[in-house]
């Protein structure tokens, strides 16, 4: 049985507010106390977890490139059903020309779509990240490039169309020369609905003002505003992969920027009034291996709860220094522990990802390995340590790993992994552990919040045991996660409680939700299974401006709206929100009768008490019932 114990209002705070994630009760697990804890025993799923190469006899054929040279190594996997068929299809980045390769998947195996799906031949790919800019539910595909502009592509129900200029994404540096543009990561920094995009570069030689990584402002209507001089974030350094996430529990969305060549980590905390403030050394998060105090040079990320506190961990990868594993001892406070867990790795460390690879309940690490020597998958044993059973699980191969990836790729419920190699053919890995763990996943869509539900944070109470899991978009190194969240049950047979908070700062909860299902989330709304079809007026609900957008208006004009899906049987009461660009509240109007033989209403314009609203970008929400529908207008005086 499904039932929902609370849901709280979508109206979203003021911008000034903070909004809190629920967390339980934490433990400040300092080092010296760290052999005293008594915590859960290992589950010995660990000896059981088994992984099968699989790219070839699933039909995958593919690999980076055969040579590197400094600053271009590698690229990015990316896992994401881009046509909304139910499975999950692949990207993976190529140095050579035709190099991204779109793989969609069936079910069963992978057939090559790059050229059915509208994608132009391009090269030298570096990160490929999908994700919605423009809310219409199917995600565009962002590209970097080494020695190419930015590029952005507008996917229109399946098929993909380029923008032009990347809608403001792009730009060069030096005369005559593209940027070289390496990792990105979305996020909803302002709080007003859509997302935001921060994008690295990495330049050969000194690097100057021209080689700035950059923070955009998403605009609408896939158009973007360049904030980097004036938000604090355009870091000089040669840059790996960028972080955007709520790393400091208030709300916000904060930085974090592998920097490569001894460039360490850099941090900054949204302070929630449009400004960045560095916070490198308050945090921890300083990108200093703890055992010989070296700075390393910042490759890939991974971010996840593996302790069980309810705080966000992060994972670094570095050059020969050894890595980084940061725990998180209270908010937006980390202590260097790579040593003590045995997650060091003194490799070459690319591309990383956390995942419950047996489905114990405990996140393990998987972490790419360039040099000559295996990567590794560290097994959480549940004491604030980790174990390789790399070998033994079968992952253990002597390549060059670049990108990489995780999820569910055959939807049996445990987590796949997808490897990126220079002068080796990618990989995929099946997991077939065997007696793995009950599980749950859920797929996330926003309302009031980004479509994507970027920055969602989903808590879930098991077995005796808290678990927290966020939505990210751009991590490992260059690459992207499978968006649906998953999480390891262990022996549970159900979920005694869920909770999402929503970039919005909406809070849903649920109870007794089953084990070894997907459930399928919509901000607002009654969870129901992943595979369950809602009903046909839910789906069918959508409000778009029925003229021009931007819409000119004059003093004594109105926008009119048009309403799809309304019910055939007759009127119906709906209320409609209008909101600013920071998802302020600006005014509520009531309609008593809605028919769908007159499918329409307007706005005119105005806030509260009829104040008339200069120009800008207005988000419009209308709700009917338990159904809600929301879309853009730019408004022009």
């Amino acid at each position: 049985m499904l039932s929902s114990i609370f849901t709280h209002p979508a109206t979203p705070p003021a911008h000034s507010e903070t909004v809190l994630p629920l967390h339980s009760t934490r433990r400040i697990l300092l080092p010296a106390l760290l052999a005293s804890l008594t915590l859960p025993p290992a589950t010995g799923r660990a000896g059981l977890t088994r992984f099968e190469t699989s790219a070839s006899s699933l039909g995958v054929a593919h690999r980076w490139g055969d040579d590197t040279f400094e600053g271009d190594l590698g690229g990015g996997v990316a896992l994401d059903d881009f046509d909304r068929d139910g499975d999950l299809d692949l990207f993976l980045a190529s140095k050579a020309p035709g190099a991204l390769v779109l793989y969609r998947h069936d079910g069963e195996s992978f057939a090559d779509a790059t050229a059915e799906s509208g994608l132009p031949p391009m090269q030298g790919i570096k990160q490929i990240l999908l994700v919605d800019l423009n809310d219409d539910g199917y995600r565009e595909l962002l590209i970097t490039a080494w020695g190419s502009p930015v590029r952005l592509f507008e996917n229109t129900g399946g098929h993909f169309s380029e923008r032009a200029d990347a809608g403001g994404l792009g730009r060069a540096i030096g005369t005559g020369f593209p940027g070289l543009a390496t990792g990105a990561s979305c996020a909803d920094i302002d709080r007003d609905g859509d997302l935001d995009v921060y994008i690295s570069y990495w330049k050969p030689g000194p690097v100057g003002p021209e080689a700035r990584n950059a923070l955009y402002r998403n605009d609408g209507f896939l158009l973007f505003t360049d904030l980097s001089e004036t938000s604090g974030t355009d870091s000089e350094k040669k840059s790996y992969q960028p972080l955007l996430s709520d790393l400091t529990g208030d709300g916000w969305v904060d930085l974090l920027v592998a920097q490569d060549k001894r460039g360490a980590l850099d941090f900054w905390k949204n302070d929630g009034a449009g400004n960045f403030v560095a916070a490198t050394q308050e945090s921890g998060l300083v990108g200093i291996e703890s055992n010989t105090m070296t700075s390393i040079d910042g490759m890939g990320i991974a971010c996840g709860d593996y302790d069980g506190d309810l705080l966000p961990d992060v994972y670094v990868t570095s050059v020969d220094t050894g890595n980084v594993l940061y725990r998180a001892v209270s908010p937006g406070v980390y202590e260097e522990v790579a040593v003590g867990t045995g997650t060091l790795m003194l490799r070459a460390g690319w591309g990383t990802t956390f995942l419950d690879a047996d489905n114990d309940g405990w996140l393990d690490l998987y972490v790419g390995n360039f040099s000559p020597r295996p990567d590794a998958l560290f097994h959480n044993q549940h004491d604030g340590s980790f174990v390789d059973i790399a070998v033994d699980a079968g992952v253990a191969k002597n390549r060059a790993t670049l990108g990489l990836a995780a999820g569910d790729l055959d939807r049996d419920g445990d987590i796949d992994v997808v490897a990126s190699y220079n002068a080796a053919d990618s990989e995929i890995f099946l997991n077939e552990s065997l007696e793995p763990g009950h599980w749950i996943q859920f797929e996330l869509e926003g309302r009031l919040s980004n479509r994507d539900a970027i920055g969602a944070v989903v808590t879930i109470q098991a077995g005796g045991k808290a678990q927290r899991g966020e939505r990210r978009a751009g991590i490992s190194y260059l690459s992207m996660d499978d968006g649906r969240l998953h999480f390891g049950l262990g022996d549970a047979l159900a979920c005694e409680s869920v909770e999402i908070v929503w970039p919005s700062g909406r809070r849903d909860g649920f109870t007794e939700l089953l084990a070894d299902r997907c459930y399928r989330a919509v901000e607002g709304e009654p969870i129901r299974g992943c595979d369950q079809a809602p009903p046909l007026a839910a789906t069918t609900l959508s409000i778009r401006p029925s003229g021009a957008n931007p819409a000119r208006l004059g003093a004594h004009e109105a926008i009119e709206i048009s309403v799809i899906g309304l019910p055939p049987t007759g009127p119906v009461a709906a209320t409609l929100h209008v909101f600013d660009g920071r998802g302020r509240l600006l005014r509520t109007l009531r309609y008593a009768r809605l028919d769908a033989s007159q499918p329409a209403l307007s706005w005119d314009g105005r806030g509260a008490g009829g104040r008339r609203l200069p120009s800008g970008v207005y988000r419009l929400r209308l709700a009917i019932g338990d159904r809600s529908a929301t879309t853009s207008i730019a408004l022009v005086r």
